[in-house]
């Protein structure tokens, strides 16, 4: 009796699916934002219905449908007949609904139904998942870290795609295990580690700076020395001058990771500075000893500076100086045009410029930002590397170098047109002369497209300044000039240039600037103007900026 029932509860079960497939002419699952697949899906495998990305309306009686996935070249399948690979776009197909097929080797089958209405251009977008297999570990030793293909992973049991993979099961204090597994489909496999204790090493012994000057403030006045250890044990760290006399020790003996870092403050053992000279930093352990050199400079110094669209500089001019190396700085700054010698507000500039110097001699400088005014928003970005050399006279040191730069403005600024406001790609090189209190620089800079891109005709731009800072203590004051002379003329209709013209601007200004000596904070404030033959634009500048 009880398998009579059985059998009719069956046949209940598959008449009423056939039933809901006469009533609904073919069955498929809808996926609704707040609702679970239909439960027929996860029972039968049956496809889901695949939302347009995309809708267009085009021509009556036509019809256009495109398919993408997130892999390329997976074939395409519509009611069994292939179609061929993604991106796929396919044209006056019959009114109704489809069965989509896409796959591709490696990958997990998609199968959908899709809509395909008269009159309408619609995109389907198709996200094909790897096959996976789940894959177990486990260590001896608690709290091992184990990376699949170099990443950590967070979880005992992870599922991993199908393939090969390299593992890597690692614990401070002992050897790595490094091997490599294949993972099979819908796979299920354990991996079990049991890690050796390491011998004691040193690697990666280095510092962050070559030259070093102890007296500079904050991060500028610190030397980080850098090394790795395979496990915990003692190791003492000296700093050596060239004679021979040790200026610094640190016994090192609480190591809990790989990776290590002194940092040094350039005070001896009687905490005074050291002298200029060549150092030798050197890490003894009782199975060996490492070292490396550096030089401590007190003629490295952080320059008084502002930043340009050429990196840092005074005003508008980029100098022949730079940021010692790994330092970076972060400024931000706001000011205001005005028209006609202020008569008239034109904008509100708001930058944000960030600097690093990868070493003592090269730069890399990034701004972007908006003026809002006449002209609109104005969004703006342009970036730049700078090279500096340096050549040390007994009066006064000579500083030379060479920059590139590129930027984009979304509108033309200061009509008449004619100079920099950032806009363009180009170069040039930079001269200097510091006398330690007094600093002059000259500058030359060729810019190619100074106004717009985008017209047939481009203009370009030659910029030739020079600048003047007195230095006293914690503070700078700059004196800047610069010729811009203007090549060629654009098809914006305001555009009233024909030609050449050696002096069609001029920029002048001052750049004062205040560092706290106890902070990494500059404050500058700078005025100046833009001086065309019939028009003036005067402007203000305040900026924060911090050194890193």
């Amino acid at each position: 009796m009880n398998s009579f029932y059985r059998r009719k509860k069956i046949i209940v079960f598959i008449l009423s699916f056939f039933i809901f497939h006469e009533i609904s002419g073919e069955v498929s699952v809808v996926q609704n934002e707040n609702s679970e697949t239909d439960i027929f899906s996860s029972i039968f495998d049956l496809p889901n219905e695949l939302k347009a990305e995309k809708k267009v309306q085009i021509e009556r009686g036509a019809s256009k449908i495109t398919v993408k996935s997130n892999v390329d070249n997976a074939s395409v399948f519509l009611n069994g007949t292939f179609e061929g690979n993604t991106p796929l776009t396919l044209n006056n197909l019959p009114e109704g609904r489809y069965r989509l097929k896409v796959e591709k080797n490696g990958w997990k089958t998609a199968n959908y139904i899709i809509n395909i209405r008269s009159g309408e251009d619609r995109t389907f977008y198709v996200e094909l998942k790897k096959y996976e297999g789940r894959v177990s570990f486990e260590c001896e030793q608690e709290n091992c870290l184990v990376f699949i293909d170099g990443s950590l992973i967070d979880s005992k049991t992870v599922m991993v795609e199908e393939g090969n993979h390299n593992i890597k099961i690692k614990k401070f204090g002992y050897e790595p295990e490094i091997f490599s597994i294949y993972v099979h489909r819908y796979s299920s496999q354990k991996i079990y580690a049991s890690l050796k204790e390491a011998d004691f090493d040193v690697t990666d012994f280095y510092s962050n700076r070559e030259r070093y000057n102890p007296n500079l403030s904050g991060k500028a006045g610190k030397l980080e020395f850098n090394f790795s250890v395979t496990k915990n044990s003692p190791v003492t760290m000296y700093v050596i001058d060239s004679t021979g006399n040790v200026v610094f020790e640190r016994i090192l003996n609480n190591f809990t990771s790989w990776n290590q870092k002194i940092t040094w403050n350039g005070e001896n053992l009687n905490y005074q500075k050291v002298q200029n000279g060549i150092y030798k930093a050197k890490l003894i352990w009782e199975q060996g000893e490492k070292s490396i050199d550096f030089t401590v400079d007190d003629s490295i110094t952080i320059p008084f500076a502002s930043v340009t669209f050429a990196g840092s500089g005074i005003g508008s001019l980029p100098q022949a100086f730079s940021y010692p190396s790994d330092l970076s700085l972060f400024s931000v700054s706001a000011g205001a045009f005005f028209e006609n010698s202020g008569s008239y507000f034109y904008g509100a500039p708001l930058r944000l410029s960030f600097v690093h110097s990868f070493s003592d001699f090269f730069e890399f400088s990034l701004r972007g930002g908006a003026s809002p005014g006449l002209q609109g928003v104005c969004p703006f970005l342009s970036s730049a590397f700078k090279i500096t050399f340096q050549k040390k006279i007994p009066a006064f040191n000579f500083n030379w170098g060479f920059f590139a730069r590129c930027g984009y403005s979304a509108d033309p600024q200061f009509f008449p047109y004619g100079c920099d406001f950032g806009n363009g790609v180009g170069g040039g090189g930079v001269v200097g002369f510091d006398f330690g209190k007094i600093y002059f620089g000259l500058s030359s800079e060729y810019v190619y497209g100074s106004t717009v891109f985008s017209s047939s005709q481009t203009d370009s731009l030659w910029k030739n300044g020079a600048a003047l800072q007195l230095k006293k203590n914690n503070l700078a004051l700059g004196i800047y000039g610069a010729i811009n002379s203007s090549f060629g003329y654009t098809e914006l209709k305001d555009d009233l240039r024909t030609g050449t013209d050696f002096f069609r601007s001029v920029e002048a200004g001052l750049d004062f600037v205040i560092k706290p000596s106890f902070s990494d904070v500059f404050f500058n404030l700078k005025a100046g103007g833009i001086f065309f033959e019939d028009k003036i634009y005067m402007n203000v500048e305040a900026a924060f900026s911090l050194l890193f």
